[in-house]
């Protein structure tokens, strides 16, 4: 089947925003954010288009941070699902993000959308980690301890082993140590009573709740962070804060009261830009021994 792609226009959005309307029961979030990706000159807003040159897919590449790239919104008319044009899309959106000088991909996805695990596992994109979605109401009287300068370097050097993302609201990139330096000095870190959990706020702006960028450390630390995020975003005139936990983080959260909506943990993938070796095949993503996303079961 031949797949053809070309940027998103004014002209696409009835037929987008008819084949957007039963993505969940109670809608899509495209119509909502499809002014501000038509304007947007970063990445890429491309749609799929049949021979009539009626959209039937969409979706958005944006940067995330310095040569990382973000994929979301990638959706296809129900009528032409399982026809590979949710591959051909991401394909499509990743070969952008190298022409850009992107140097990775990722997406993050629900548990349930079984379609973008089997994209994942198709196109080569790794599994790197799991993350769910909680929100809470700001308030409480926690007591609150900031991370002081003098313990950057050991609290960064804790946090660079493992790699982790730092998240604005539903896109992830590498946190860096500059990012981590600057949320110090803008007294935006809350360090646990063990003095190396910690947790990294981002305050409420652009019409956004607070948010928890990247949560860190020992697990029995987190039900101490996470109510000082609480009364933090009360203190910074937030009436909720949200935040992608990692698993560990998850009993801690419940147990504090924060609410999610999902049963199933969403899926984060990521893919590098392909290098030639020596046979001009592609290098995949995954490190030796590291396994293959095959998605959940």
């Amino acid at each position: 089947m031949p797949y053809r792609f070309r940027p998103a226009a004014p002209r696409d959005r009835e037929a987008v925003f008819a084949f957007c309307a039963t993505t969940w029961p109670n809608g899509d979030y495209i119509p909502r954010v499809w002014d501000a990706w038509l304007a947007d000159p970063e990445g890429r807003f491309a749609v799929g288009v049949d021979e009539t040159d009626t959209a039937v897919a969409v979706g958005k590449l944006g940067p995330a941070g310095p040569g990382e790239g973000w994929l979301q919104g990638i959706r296809v008319d129900p009528a032409l699902r399982r026809g590979g044009w949710g591959r051909a899309l991401t394909a499509h959106l990743a070969d952008c993000a190298w022409a850009q000088g992107m140097q990775t991909v990722r997406y993050l996805t629900d548990g349930h959308n079984t379609p973008m695990h089997h994209v994942a596992a198709a196109l080569g994109f790794a599994a790197e980690g799991q993350y769910h979605p909680h929100r809470a109401a700001a308030g409480g009287q926690t007591r609150l301890r900031l991370a002081r300068p003098t313990e950057t370097a050991a609290l960064w050097t804790d946090m660079r082993a493992g790699g982790p993302l730092r998240w604005r609201g539903w896109v992830g990139a590498h946190a860096t140590a500059a990012w981590f330096a600057d949320a110090i000095a803008r007294e935006r870190v809350l360090v646990a009573a063990d003095g190396r959990s910690f947790a990294v706020l981002t305050p409420p702006e652009d019409g956004r709740d607070a948010e928890i960028a990247l949560v860190r450390g020992a697990p029995t630390a987190f039900a101490e962070l996470l109510a000082a995020a609480r009364t933090w975003a009360a203190a910074a005139d937030a009436a909720e804060i949200f935040a992608l936990l990692p698993p560990e983080a998850v009993p801690a959260a419940t147990a504090d009261g924060w609410a999610t909506r999902v049963e199933r943990p969403m899926w984060l993938y990521g893919y590098a830009r392909p290098m030639a070796g020596g046979d001009g095949a592609a290098t995949p993503y995954w490190a030796p021994g590291r396994a293959r996303a095959p998605g959940p079961e």
